[in-house]
């Protein structure tokens, strides 16, 4: 009971009506049930005195002059300071438009005249208990916002690091790479023996290929995909720099869809596609030939990536067997096309040479 009262005591009834016999009588039953009352015989005083006091709840007739219970519910609404406040109404019309339009401008309750006070007691109750529960809710709600908001800023800051952490491992490796890279180059430079500057080379160009794989992602938004279009065109122009004496006469026709891949198959599409390339230029073209390479990579579907290199050159042999060539290089092609991508290998000789492997899509 000590409770009951408590919880009564602390809550303040604003009561709008300009009738004042309705007001005293009002007033009296909920000072008897120890509810703090105040009180506005117009829409206008009532507007003012609820931003004022900022009563716990609104007892609001309809019929006034000047401003009825309608457009002051309305205003009240309007208002931040107001709006939170529950209002009953309290009026003799009991046609379901005026209900219907009370409930519509934000009431929670709607009482008609004579008032059965029992029952508006019971009602107040339970709105003001509504209302406190609203409350409690909101600050709970408002709490944990906050501590979300706490949580993402300190998750967002270790993703951040987390990216700076992986470009900058990206970029050092990138580095390294090319250091390794520059220094086989200067070693075939100085070399006297042919085939062995050559080797220094291509090692130097498969090294570089990687690279350029880290370099992307350094520079990308996504550190985890490398989009095959861009990185197929900087790697043709990689190696046609390192060829430079063989690509003299060759047109380069380019087919590329663009497809992001992990960053696994990149490095394995960039190795599959210098191995072709730099045979095509040493082999295919002798004597600085006119000649002209294809590469295509297209998405079959949803879940298959064709890759394909092609060029017009004097091509090998019909009836060799290519599966048991000595090459290191067609060796390596095979191994990493069905080995590490899974994927089919077909090599064709009719009018040059041409290597075509498909693949599944790994994003």
């Amino acid at each position: 009971m000590l409770k009951e009262k408590s919880f009564r005591m602390s809550n303040t009834i604003l009561i709008i009506d300009d009738d004042p016999l309705n007001i005293k009588i009002i007033s009296a039953y909920l000072l008897d049930n120890e509810y703090k009352v105040i009180k506005a015989t117009d829409g206008y005083s009532g507007i003012r005195m609820a931003g004022e006091f900022k009563p716990d709840l609104i007892l609001l007739d309809i019929l006034m002059p000047d401003l009825d219970g309608f457009e002051t519910c309305l205003i009240l609404k309007e208002k931040n300071e107001t709006k939170h406040i529950p209002i009953i109404f309290l009026t003799a019309l009991t046609d379901s438009e005026s209900i219907g339009k009370a409930f519509q401008l934000g009431a929670v309750d709607y009482v008609t005249k004579p008032i059965e006070f029992n029952g508006l007691l019971a009602r107040i109750k339970t709105h003001l208990r509504l209302y406190k529960m609203n409350e409690i809710l909101q600050d709970e709600v408002e709490l944990q916002t906050n501590k979300l908001q706490i949580a993402n800023k300190n998750l967002q800051k270790l993703l951040d690091d987390r990216e700076l952490l992986i470009k900058e491992l990206y970029h050092r490796t990138k580095n390294n790479m090319m250091v390794i890279s520059s220094m086989l180059s200067l070693h075939s430079n100085y070399t006297e023996n042919a085939d062995f500057s050559r080797i220094l080379l291509e090692i130097g160009n498969k090294i570089e290929s990687m690279a350029l794989v880290h370099k992307k992602l350094y520079k990308s938004s996504d550190l985890t995909t490398v989009e095959l279009k861009e990185y197929i065109k900087d790697l043709l122009d990689l190696i046609k720099s390192s060829y430079n004496s063989y690509v003299g006469n060759i047109e380069f026709n380019l087919e590329l869809d663009e497809i992001y891949v992990s960053i696994d198959t990149a490095v394995t599409c960039g190795i599959i596609v210098n191995e072709l390339l730099s045979n095509s230029f040493k082999y295919a073209f002798p004597d600085n030939m006119d000649g002209k390479i294809i590469i295509q990579i297209k998405l079959l579907g949803s879940n298959e990536v064709f890759l394909k290199i092609e060029d017009n050159g004097i091509g090998i042999q019909d009836n060799i067997d290519i599966r048991g060539s000595d090459s290191l290089g067609i060796r390596t092609i095979i191994g990493i096309a069905e080995d590490q991508l899974n994927g089919e290998i077909v090599f064709k000789f009719e009018d040059g040479f041409s290597c075509a492997i498909t693949f599944p899509f790994d994003m």
